[in-house]
Order: C-alpha cells, then structure tokens, then sequence
C-alpha cells in the first residue's frame, strides 16, 4: 500500500479517507490502473462520451482508457448517437483482471489461448462457468500467471463488485515500479518506455477496401488502434506514435510488413491518401 501511495496511485476523498470497503467506481479504477502503469493523459479530453465531460477530474482517464482499449464503454461509439461509459457505475472482478492484462500489453497472448485450457483453468474454481466472454481467457491468463488467485472457498466471485482495497490490492501487481526506464516528454505527454523505433506510417480508415469496423484482434476500430506486422510489434503493446499519441496494436493489414505501422482514424478516404507515407517515431510502452 505504501507504495502505491508513494507512486501517486491511490488518494483518500477530500476529508482523507480511503473508505477501503466502499465499492470503486469504473473511473476511480481507471485512474488507480493508469496512474500504476504510468499512462499520462495529460488531462487531454475530447468530449467523446456525454456521460464523461471534459470538465469532471475523470474525463481524461476515461478517454484514455478507451482508446487503448483497456475497457470498453457501454455504446459501440459507431454511429452518430450519444456515446456512454458509465464512469461512475461499479466495476467487477472479471473487468478489473481484463483490464490489468490489457494495461500490461497481454490481450493477445490472452485471446490467442485455446479455450479448452481456459475452460479447464477456470474448472478449477466452484464459479468459474460464471466468468463471461470475453473476460474467460484473460482471467484463465491471470490465474496461469499469479496476477490473481481464488478465494478461500474455491470461487472466482467474477460478477463481485470490487472495493478500492481490492483494487489497490490488484493494481498494485501491476505497478511499474522500474526507475532506471527511459522517459521523454512529448506533447505533454511523461512517457515511459523500453524501446523507440523510426517507422514507415501510413494512415487507414473505414470504406477502404477490406476495412470495416473490426480490427483482426476483435477491437473496434478508433483513433489510436494501429495495424502492425506482429514480427516487429507483438498484438497487445501498447504504443506512443510521434504526432498521433497513445495507441494499441490491435489490427494487420496485408502492406503492414516489417518495420510499418497503419494509424487508424476517422478522416476521408482521401485524407488517408494525403497523409502517404511518413517516417514516425514509435515509442514502445512496458
């Protein structure tokens, strides 16, 4: 706990109380999970859901959250109707785990486990046939790797509401505690990383041929969703693109080869063309 005070993790409310068994919010989680995994918003908001306005504290984690599809909001944010994320509504067991293995970069070593050991993974746990698509496999994941454990009475309890002790007991596995990592600041942005590379960019978006909605990882496709050749960058990572910001690898393509990466965003077919072909530094998140 000590250090995820130290690390600026967890706070109290404005009279100076964790409340440690009060139920955390979905917002409250994201900015503990963030905050761990040193992802700086920079309180950048562009308004994208109507229940998350930029002028509450939370907008930023929110909006960030989702655009590394870290959680997912409560619309598919596809079509021109008001988008919701439910910022203040509870978060449970199975959510958090997903979202502790999304924030590390694991969603496609997750995703890519056979369901047959997954199933058999959870089959250990009283409850575990309650654990939902598509939390199964990144809680099978978690369980494999020590980041979470079964109660004391053999469940897994994933419908649970968790609490902010939970939660800080849970983010704190995932705390990037590692000071000798390099950072840089760009566009207001503290980033923290293991590796940069210069790379070919290039820019997509929907109504091209062969692009719909979906990337090849299952993620709906938004403004920091990025196609790589998954030689050079594992699916999952997380990523900081020079003049773009914050991304995922979530998608492929068939020109995505070697040293390349395809930035999606919601431009004209015709933007994406004029945006050609430029070099980009990618800095590559732990």
């Amino acid at each position: 706990m000590e250090r995820l005070v130290a690390a600026g993790v967890i706070h109290g409310d404005p009279a100076g109380r964790f409340r440690p068994d009060a139920p955390i919010s979905r917002a409250e989680f994201l900015k503990m999970l963030l905050t761990a995994r040193r992802l700086d918003p920079a309180g950048k908001c562009a308004g994208l859901f109507a229940d998350a306005q930029c002028w509450t504290w939370y907008a930023p984690y929110v909006e960030l959250a989702y655009r590394l599809a870290i959680v997912e909001p409560k619309t598919d944010m596809l079509d021109d109707e008001p988008d919701y994320f439910d910022p203040e509504g509870a978060i449970t067991r199975q959510e958090v785990v997903t979202a502790l293995i999304r924030a590390t970069g694991k969603r496609w070593t997750a995703q890519t486990m056979h369901w047959r050991e997954a199933s058999e993974i959870l089959g250990r746990y009283a409850d575990g046939a309650d654990v939902t698509e598509p939390y199964r496999k990144p809680m099978a994941l978690a369980l494999t790797e020590g980041l979470v454990r079964g109660f004391g009475d053999g469940t897994l309890r994933p419908w649970h509401q968790v609490t902010r002790a939970e939660a800080a007991a849970l983010v704190g596995r995932v705390l990037l505690d590692a000071p000798d990592l390099p950072t840089v600041s760009l566009d207001g942005h503290e980033v923290v990383y293991v590796d940069a590379l210069d790379m070919r960019t290039t820019m997509y978006t929907t109504g091209e041929a062969g692009v719909g909605t979906r990337t090849a990882t299952g993620v709906t496709v938004r403004p920091g969703a990025v196609a790589v050749d998954p030689a050079v960058i594992p699916l999952g990572t997380l990523l900081f693109v020079e003049g773009y910001g914050y991304a995922v690898a979530v998608d492929t393509g068939g020109a995505v080869k070697g040293n390349a990466i395809d930035l999606f965003d919601w431009v004209s077919h015709r933007e994406a063309l004029l945006f050609g072909i430029q070099t980009r530094r990618v800095w590559v998140l732990p």
